[in-house]
């Protein structure tokens, strides 16, 4: 009766701690990374902000304010 219990125990936390792992590995996230320059980026912005894209980012994110 002993050993069926420990087998039973030792079964039962070998599967908790499998499952305890399995969220952990799917809610890392990778980071994208873009080889743009800092004056590319720079370029990028003040383009969006004479396009208009800033202005609408902007009345759309702070609307609540």
């Amino acid at each position: 009766m002993k050993k069926f219990l420990i087998v039973a125990l030792l079964a039962g936390s070998a599967s908790i701690s499998a499952f305890a792992q399995s969220p952990a590995q799917s809610t890392q996230r990778v980071a994208t990374q873009t080889q743009n320059t800092r004056a590319e980026v720079r370029h990028e912005l003040v383009q969006a902000e004479r396009d208009g894209q800033i202005q609408l980012l902007n009345s759309t994110v702070y609307a609540h304010q």
